[in-house]
């Protein structure tokens, strides 16, 4: 497995334009906010791997697992939360003993090619996170697996985000890229890693309630099954 890596100036999400402050503080201006204080981080992993985007899909597009295997902390959906509109998920996890409370916008994606996400907190050091994950087929066999993301720290404490996602997580996203493209060779089940964790009944049923408001509103009942 070969790996680029590289960090780069604020970007728009999908390396489009790189004004994505100004834009950001023009919008404030028009609603009455303040314009945002820190500057968005963006970093970009290449990895080149043996397996197909076919065979890699199911792996990488279980974001659940990617953040369960390098580390990322827990999510839950806020109990008691209703829905919100246009497919948006409020959510909640906790690191380093700071509970981060967020509104995730809906997942787009074209499988087996790529997909993205944003997540908005309203609580901790993080005021946005987008991730946008794409796999193109090489000439000879392969994929090579483009993994970005664009962290905005909200106040002082998140300053330090940036450097954790560059340093520490880099070295944990290419140990579990390597790993997936070898369970992915070996058509190997997709086997939880560490301790299995027990959903209680009233757990299972918000989730089946939140993936049933997915369908509805017209996702890929297979695709919100293999999420759920």
């Amino acid at each position: 497995m070969l790996m680029q890596e590289r960090a780069s100036a604020p970007t728009a999400l999908g390396g489009g334009r790189g004004d994505d402050v100004r834009e950001d503080a023009d919008v404030a201006s028009e609603r009455g906010d303040r314009a945002p204080r820190y500057r968005e981080h963006h970093y970009e992993w290449t990895w080149q791997l043996d397996a197909t985007p076919e065979q890699l899909w199911p792996l990488l597009a279980d974001t659940n697992r990617f953040d369960r295997d390098t580390g990322v902390p827990r999510v839950a959906l806020r109990p008691g939360d209703r829905p919100l509109d246009n497919g948006r998920i409020g959510a909640s996890t906790r690191q380093y003993g700071v509970r981060l409370d967020y509104v995730q916008e809906p997942f787009e994606w074209e499988e087996p090619r790529w997909l993205r996400v944003r997540r908005t907190f309203s609580t901790g050091p993080l005021a946005t996170l987008a991730v946008e994950l794409r796999l193109d087929e090489r000439e000879g066999g392969g994929t090579s697996v483009n993994y970005q993301v664009w962290a905005r720290p909200r106040n002082a404490l998140g300053l330090a985000i940036p450097l954790q996602i560059g340093v520490v997580f880099a070295r944990r996203f290419g140990r579990v890229a390597a790993r997936f493209d070898e369970l992915a060779l070996a058509d190997a089940p997709m086997r939880p890693s560490g301790r299995a964790s027990k959903v209680g009944r009233a757990g299972r049923d918000r989730l089946a309630a939140r993936a049933q408001v997915l369908v509805d509103e017209g996702s890929d009942p297979e695709v919100v099954d293999r999420l759920a």
